[in-house]
């Protein structure tokens, strides 16, 4: 228990709470608490990091819920009371500061929580391209989220001219090689939304293959072929030559998400494929789509 005296904190010795107690123990302040203000509890962690409290008056002092999140370590802790005069919000006084002991839970120490802010802002965009796939315009290009100004923008990648699908005709005579004209570096960082690193490693070949980071795959006369992912985050590219014949039979792991349509491969194709911590952006060679 802490005892509040004109200003002066005292402890008794006696455990305040356990380490990661949550909703079940009140820290309690005893004592006469001078009227016209709102109180408040700063807490110092032993390793450091402020937390403010508020402070609850009842009978006799006051006392504030403590949560898990309030005692993330064992050790001591520095305790002081901050006043604020209700009738300006600005006049402030604080009592003296006391430390008191926090004994270790078995559960052990961890640090106080803190997300970074550049995996929170990775979180969001990535969400926000999942949320806003690319659409057909009007014009016969594709739109392509943009996320400065919050709405589409025509890209210069083409969507493939038509009409209705018709029945299907006799196979012809294979064609020359077609141009790759609409795969170039500044259309495929518009569809990523993002400019791919240099690759720091190359493979051409294998048939199950677990991805690493930075790497470069180039796999020709493709059949068949298993993916894996790391653990933790990635990003690696892939061109894919499909045979010419033969059963096309390409496994992505079950909790891929995709920017866009899932791929649908052919014999005879080639697909640019990247992948950026289990999310997919693919585009087929030669046609744009």
């Amino acid at each position: 228990m802490i005892q509040f005296k004109e200003w002066h904190l005292t402890w008794d010795g006696a455990p305040v709470a356990m380490q990661f107690d949550s909703g079940s123990v009140p820290l309690e302040i005893r004592g006469e608490l001078p009227e016209g203000y709102d109180w408040e509890v700063l807490m110092e962690a032993p390793e450091g990091g402020l937390n403010i409290l508020t402070l609850e008056q009842v009978s006799g002092g006051g006392q504030v819920l403590l949560q898990r999140e309030d005692l993330p370590q064992s050790g001591e802790y520095a305790i002081q009371l901050r006043a604020t005069a209700r009738a300006d919000g600005a006049v402030q006084r604080h009592s003296t500061v006391v430390r008191v002991f926090i004994p270790r839970s078995l559960s052990g120490d961890t640090a106080w929580p803190e997300i970074p802010a550049k995996f929170t802002e990775l979180e969001q965009r990535l969400q926000r391209m999942m949320d806003h796939p690319p659409k057909a315009g009007a014009e016969g290009y594709w739109l392509l989220w943009n996320e400065e100004s919050g709405g589409y923008q025509t890209s210069r990648l083409p969507v493939g001219s038509g009409g209705p699908k018709g029945d299907k005709g006799d196979k012809g005579d294979k064609g020359d090689p077609g141009s790759d004209a609409n795969v170039t570096k500044a259309n495929v960082i518009a569809a990523l939304g993002y400019t791919p690193r240099a690759v720091s490693a190359q493979v051409a070949t294998g048939t199950n293959i677990t991805l690493a980071d930075n790497t470069e795959y180039r796999l020709t006369d493709v059949t068949t072929l298993t993916l894996a992912y790391p653990t933790g985050d990635f990003e690696c590219w892939m061109r894919l030559t499909f045979a010419e014949s033969g059963n096309i039979t390409v496994t992505l792991p079950a909790d891929t998400k995709y920017i866009g349509t899932a791929p649908d491969f052919k014999n005879g194709e080639t697909w640019e494929l990247s992948f950026k911590d289990k999310v997919l952006a693919a585009q087929k060679v030669g046609e744009g789509t």
